[in-house]
């Protein structure tokens, strides 16, 4: 066949074209084409096999979640860990041994150093104040030209990225941090300080954000001094925020919560009092141990450090939650301007949006909603949707699920209770909560206290000392078991289950129907 030189010409030109847009600075065509090759995937390049598997759940879109999870699959493994979505439910996986050696590894810094972990949260708050100025510029996204918007959007996520890259050091001690205890203890303390009271002093001596929103919000419906109002929705707008969501709560929706407290009779002199005596009574069982008890200086040390810790995740869990409000901004203006829907736009990456919007990305954000995988690797992160996920994550399911009648966890909280299982891995899965019911979830986050509340019992897949399931179990002296690993897995909703958390075990008692 002659050649047609025209056509030939527009198809060339086309190419060109298709490929400068494809294209990032400082890539030849030759970079394009293979990178865009690399993302035609028919098998997973993650390899879990005889690792022993870490799994957190949350509910989460990529949109927020991907800018952490980057810095956490590049540190804990970029062959061996990896993260997908089905809607708003969300799986992370990595090998717990290696996460734990890192721990370790972190920890003992602090141990032999005493101000190590002190060095890494002034590195974070550098950068943070950083986010936090460019966060107070944001004021009209509508005035910039997309040109402005794409850049400064870039901008922000670079940071956030930034302070989760030295952040991210908190959740190397969730899969195991009460092994990590055991080691320590055994190693500078022996026979002294049992692993209770070692938990007890880790807890800091401060009320967590809920707390304080709570108290805030408590002392202006006893004063009813509702002027506050505004006030309080400017410090606590963004408290309601996920990794899925961002609502903005203004002071109409903390007068309604007033009102709906006030119809449930609720003595706000008496909330705020237990709240200050819960805190009081933390405060006179650590004197009381630190009294009774000699520690070492490395001991002590291991115990500040997961003191700081925990004063460290609520402070990042503050700024990320409000990040993630000024990320969904961004989001909303390119939805308006490129006339994509803001649900699509929640699986993307942010360095993956441009303005105008290729059709072709759109059609991958569809099928990346429905079920989508992501990966990090040399050459950057990368997501995977369609059938090859969906056998990917049964394969993995068959490695790490196991239906037993009996589950095994750390004790958070003492105490022992019978009850009906109700499981909550979606903000939306609350309202299933009845008084008594017993809390079952992959963790807790902050959205779900009010659940926790009705809790005669909360049971989660992962977590340690310091994680927020954990803390606030203390605060409401509700049971607590944390790290079952699979107990959403192998508990139904309508279960009747025992927990015993003075043992740290979870039994399947009766099966609904």
């Amino acid at each position: 066949m002659k050649e047609n030189s025209s056509t030939t010409i527009w198809i060339k030109a086309k190419t060109k074209e298709l490929l400068d847009k494809a294209g990032s600075k400082g890539e030849t065509y030759d970079d394009i084409i293979n990178r865009l090759l690399s993302k035609s995937i028919t098998q997973i390049p993650v390899n879990v096999s005889n690792l022993k598997i870490y799994r957190q759940g949350v509910e989460a879109r990529p949109y927020f979640v991907s800018i952490p999870y980057v810095c956490a699959l590049k540190r804990l493994g970029i062959k061996t860990s990896f993260a997908y979505y089905a809607g708003k439910k969300n799986y992370s996986y990595w090998s717990q041994d290696v996460t734990t050696k890192l721990a370790m590894e972190e920890i003992m810094k602090h141990v032999n150093d005493g101000s190590y972990i002190q060095k890494k949260i002034s590195e974070w708050e550098f950068i943070v104040e950083e986010q936090i100025a460019i966060e107070k510029k944001l004021t009209n996204l509508g005035k910039m030209s997309n040109e402005e918007l794409i850049g400064t959007l870039r901008k922000i996520k670079a940071v956030i990225e930034s302070s989760w890259e030295i952040g991210i050091m908190i959740e190397l001690f969730d899969p195991d941090s009460e092994g990590i205890i055991m080691e320590l203890l055994n190693k500078y303390d022996k026979n002294n300080i049992s692993q209770k009271e070692f938990q007890m002093l880790c807890l800091p001596e401060i009320l967590t954000y809920i707390q304080k929103e709570l108290l805030s919000l408590y002392e202006i419906a006893e004063k009813k001094d509702y002027g506050q109002l505004d006030e309080h929705a400017r410090r606590f707008f963004w408290i309601k925020n996920t990794w899925a969501d961002t609502v903005v709560l203004d002071k109409n929706f903390f007068r309604a919560k007033i009102a709906r407290l006030e119809e449930e009779g609720i003595n706000f002199r008496l909330e705020l009092e237990k709240i200050y005596e819960n805190l009081n009574n933390l405060k006179k069982e650590r004197k009381r141990i630190l009294e009774n008890k000699t520690c070492s200086v490395k001991i002590r040390r291991a115990v500040e450090f997961f003191e700081i810790m925990t004063l460290w995740r609520e402070r990042r869990k503050k700024y990320a939650l409000i990040s993630n409000h000024y990320l969904n901004l961004f989001a909303k203006e390119i939805s308006k301007r490129s006339n994509v829907k803001h649900e699509l736009l929640m699986y993307s990456y942010a360095d993956e949006l441009e303005l105008p919007m290729d059709e072709t990305f759109v059609e991958e954000l569809r099928k990346r909603e429905k079920i989508c995988l992501q990966y990090v690797d040399e050459q950057g992160i990368h997501f995977v949707s369609g059938k090859v996920v969906e056998d990917f994550v049964e394969e993995i399911k068959g490695m790490t699920e196991q239906q037993v009648a009996r589950l095994y966890g750390n004790v958070a909280n003492p105490g022992k209770v019978e009850g009906i299982a109700k499981i909550i891995f979606i903000t939306s899965d609350m309202i299933k909560m009845e008084k008594g019911d017993i809390l079952v979830s992959p963790c807790t986050r902050p959205e779900y206290v009010p659940a926790m509340k009705k809790a005669s019992a909360i049971i989660t897949d992962e977590g340690g000392i310091t994680s927020h399931a954990a803390i606030v179990s203390r605060e409401l002296g509700v049971p607590c078991i944390v790290g079952l690993r699979n107990a959403t897995d192998v508990i139904k909703d309508g279960d009747l289950i025992l927990v015993n958390a003075n043992h740290g075990i979870v039994q399947i008692m009766k099966r609904k129907g």
